[in-house]
Order: C-alpha cells, then sequence, then structure tokens
C-alpha cells in the first residue's frame, strides 16, 4: 500500500500564498510521530538528504495523535495526505503540498509460513488487501478526473 505525504500547518502561520518551503520547515516549530528508536519515515529520509534540520517541539507515538496535536499551535507536521485529510474533518488545520514533493510510504505484512492458514491471519490480510484495492480504485477515478 502507499500513500503521498502532506503537511500539515496552521493557516495563520503566516505563509505566503499557503505554500511550505524547505526554510519554513527548517523555522518552524515541528510536530513529529516516532515508530521506535531508530526508526526513520520515508519522509524523514528525504528532508536529511536535502539537509533540512527540522525543529521538533513535540514527538508523538504514531501519526494519529499529531492532527490533534498541531491544533491551536503554529506548529507544522508532515504526515500522509488520507488520514491528514479525514483528520481535517475534525481539527481545524490546513493541508499543504511538502515542498519535496510525494514520498511513497510502502506497508508490508511478514508472517511465520507455518501461520498461512490461520483464519485470523487469512482475514486480516484480505482486508489489508480489500483496503488497498480501494485506495487503488479511488487513485484511479482521482486522475482520471484530473486529465479528462
Amino acid at each position: 500500500m502507499t500513500a503521498s505525504c502532506a503537511l500539515w500547518t496552521r493557516v495563520s502561520i503566516g505563509l505566503t500564498r499557503g505554500e511550505l518551503t524547505l526554510e519554513h520547515l527548517a523555522r518552524l516549530p515541528d510536530a513529529a510521530p516516532t515508530f521506535g528508536p531508530g526508526v526513520r519515515t520515508p519522509a524523514d529520509r528525504v528532508l536529511d538528504e536535502l539537509g533540512v534540520r527540522r525543529h521538533v517541539q513535540v514527538t508523538v507515538f504514531g501519526w494519529l495523535s499529531v492532527p490533534f496535536v498541531l491544533a491551536g499551535t503554529g506548529m507544522v507536521a508532515i504526515m500522509p495526505e488520507r488520514p491528514a485529510r479525514l483528520a481535517a474533518r475534525i481539527v481545524r488545520l490546513a493541508i499543504l503540498a511538502p515542498p519535496f514533493g510525494p514520498v511513497e510510504l510502502v506497508e508490508t505484512a511478514y508472517w511465520h509460513p507455518s501461520r498461512s492458514e490461520d483464519p485470523a491471519l487469512r482475514w486480516l490480510l484480505r482486508t489489508i488487501q480489500e483496503g488497498a484495492r480501494g485506495l487503488l480504485i479511488h487513485r484511479s477515478s482521482q486522475l482520471l478526473r484530473h486529465f479528462t
């Protein structure tokens, strides 16, 4: 499963024309998710390659808390676009395109071959596949609308 990244920020932080630059990312306070010691997100790796050092003020575990931490602050954060758009229905924040372009997030599942016939594992894999298929169909329809 893949997803592009999006930037979250409060509208009132004074960005010109609603655009975010690499300089903004280096200067503005940041909320960053963590997934364990030494685990870097794909967006973290891109920013490292570009030489951008973020000003991390708050660290939360995983993506889900990020929008709620940002609410009412001048912080920015980088997170996957789909959960960001879902959270935007609840939390008043702006979604901006990242200045480094889309970043692919690849989700994988691993299990021991002895568990391949486990009904719970088969259900989980089927559920993930159906969700991924739905994302592909949604993304394809968006692309078709864009080019027609």
